[in-house]
């Protein structure tokens, strides 16, 4: 048997937003995204026989909300949909530098996010006190 594994996300966006009133901002959001398998082959009695890492490119879309409740403090909650498309990704290559496996995959995920920011303020001066 054979499976794959989702292990890791990587995402580069960027986006685009309308402020509503002075504390909320929706946004739409897009880019590119990657993400990490494991592939592993099993025997039919179990035992693990190969296993590799490999990255799939992508692109990724959202949308969001953000909302100011307190001066430098903020919540936010996003939706993001990524689709992933490798032709041909080689998974092995075995001694000899012959090919083991050749996989032509496709992946969808899908991510809710929500969190809570605060807003460091860079643009002033620094001072020192003591």
């Amino acid at each position: 048997s054979e499976t794959n594994s989702l292990k890791e996300i990587y995402t580069a966006t960027g986006r685009i937003g309308y402020l509503w009133t002075p504390q909320f901002l929706g946004y739409l959001k897009g880019g590119a995204a990657w993400i990490k398998n494991r592939n592993s082959v099993y025997s039919p009695a179990g035992a693990l026989i190969e296993s590799a890492s490999f990255y799939q490119p992508g692109m990724t879309a959202g949308i969001g909300a953000e909302w100011m409740f307190a001066p430098n403090w903020s919540v936010f909650a996003e939706y993001n949909y990524m689709w992933f498309h490798d032709d041909n990704a080689q998974q092995f290559t075995l001694a000899g530098g012959a090919q083991g496996e050749v996989i032509n995959s496709s992946q969808r995920v899908q991510t809710v996010l929500v969190g809570v920011n605060y807003k460091l303020h860079w643009d002033g001066p620094v001072v020192a006190k003591y």
